[in-house]
C-alpha cells in the first residue's frame, strides 16, 4: 500500500510541474510575463478610403504573423502626430507606419525617446527606416502610351500636353520635384518630331484651383487635348471643367496618377474626358508594408515597398469595376 501511495505522489508531482512549465512559456497568447511587441499605424483619417485600405492591409499582415495592432488617426496635425507616437510607444508598438505631415519632427522625437522603434513612412524622409516607393516613371509612361493610343483612335495629329501637379512639386530636392522633372523630360522626348508637343505644367494648391487652371489652359493654348494630373481629385475637377467648358470633349484625355471607384465610373463613361488612371492596389501595398514592419520587430531590418499600380484606361476599365 505504501508503495502504491508513493507512486501516486510521484505522478501528481510530475503533472503539477508540467502544468507550471506550460503556464510560464513566452507571451503571445499564453498569459505569461513576456509581452509581444505590437505593430502600429499613425495615419491621416480612417474616413479616407486610401487610409482605410492601407490600414486594413497592414493589420492583416500583422495578424497573419501573430501580432496585435494599434491604429491612430492624427488628422495631419503635428501635435496629434507626436501624441500618437507617444501613445503607440506606450502600448508596446515597436514598428509603425506613418502617413502625416510632421515626419521630421516625428523622427526626432523617436530618436530622443523611443530608440529602436522602426518607422515606415509614406514617402522618403531623413531618418526613417523605409518608405513607400511610387513607380512614377511607370505612371508617366502609361500616360504617354494612353495619349498615343487615344490620338490614333481619334485621328488627332496635332495637340498639346499639359501637366497639373500639387503644391510643393516645384520645390527643389523634394520627391515630387523629381517626378515633375521626369514628366517634363520624358514627355518632351516622347513626342519629339511629332505633331503632339509638351506645352507646360501648372501647380495648384488644391482641387478648387484646378478648375480655373483648366480654363486658363484652354484660353492660352491652341489645342490642349491631353492633361496629366498628379492627383485624383485634380483629375476629377479637370474632367468636369472640360465637360462644362468644351462643347465636344471626344478628343480630350485626362489621366491621373491615382484612381478610385469614382475614377473608374468616369473612365467607363464615354462622354467623360477622364480616360485613364494608375489605380493603386492599396490593400496589397499595405499588406507588404505590414510584412516589413514585422520584419523590423523580428530581425531589425525594414526594406522599401513599391506601390502596386494597375494601369486602367477606357479599353480595360470593365476589368476593374
Amino acid at each position: 500500500m505504501k508503495k502504491l501511495l508513493s507512486v501516486l505522489l510521484v505522478l501528481i508531482l510530475a503533472v503539477s510541474l508540467a502544468a507550471c512549465s506550460n503556464g510560464g512559456e513566452g507571451g503571445g497568447e499564453g498569459g505569461g510575463d513576456e509581452v509581444k511587441a505590437k505593430i502600429g499605424v499613425s495615419t491621416i483619417s480612417l474616413d479616407n478610403d486610401y487610409c482605410i485600405q492601407m490600414n486594413d492591409g497592414i493589420v492583416a499582415a500583422a495578424e497573419d504573423k501573430g501580432y496585435e495592432t494599434m491604429t491612430i488617426s492624427a488628422f495631419f496635425d503635428a501635435e496629434q502626430e507626436l501624441a500618437a507616437l507617444d501613445q503607440l510607444a506606450a502600448n508596446d508598438v515597436k514598428a509603425m507606419y506613418f502617413l502625416g505631415g510632421a515626419t521630421e519632427a516625428l523622427v526626432n522625437e523617436r530618436n530622443s525617446k523611443y530608440e529602436g522603434l522602426g518607422i515606415f513612412a509614406q514617402g522618403y524622409a531623413d531618418g526613417v527606416e523605409a518608405w513607400l516607393v511610387e513607380d512614377n516613371d511607370g505612371i508617366i509612361n502609361a500616360f504617354l502610351e494612353a495619349v498615343d493610343k487615344y490620338a490614333a483612335e481619334t485621328g488627332v495629329t496635332e495637340a498639346q500636353v499639359v501637366g497639373i501637379f500639387p503644391a510643393g512639386s516645384d520645390a527643389e530636392g523634394s520627391q515630387q520635384y523629381e517626378t515633375l522633372k521626369s514628366f517634363i523630360a520624358t514627355a518632351q522626348n516622347h513626342f519629339e518630331g511629332t505633331g503632339i508637343e509638351f506645352a507646360n505644367y501648372y501647380i495648384s494648391n488644391d482641387a478648387e484651383g484646378v478648375s480655373n487652371m483648366v480654363e486658363t489652359i484652354l484660353n492660352t493654348y491652341e489645342k490642349p487635348r491631353y492633361f496629366f494630373c498628379y492627383n485624383n481629385d485634380f483629375a476629377i475637377v479637370a474632367a468636369n471643367t472640360l465637360t462644362s467648358a468644351v462643347k465636344d470633349t471626344s478628343e480630350y484625355l485626362v489621366y491621373s496618377s491615382e484612381g478610385d471607384a469614382t475614377s473608374l465610373g468616369m473612365i467607363a463613361d464615354p462622354s467623360s474626358p477622364y480616360r485613364g488612371c494608375a489605380l493603386g492596389n492599396t490593400y496589397n501595398t499595405g499588406y507588404n508594408i505590414g510584412l516589413q514592419l514585422v520584419n523590423w520587430v523580428e530581425n531589425g531590418v525594414m526594406e522599401n515597398v513599391p506601390a502596386q499600380k494597375d494601369f486602367v484606361d477606357w479599353t480595360n476599365v470593365a476589368d476593374f469595376q
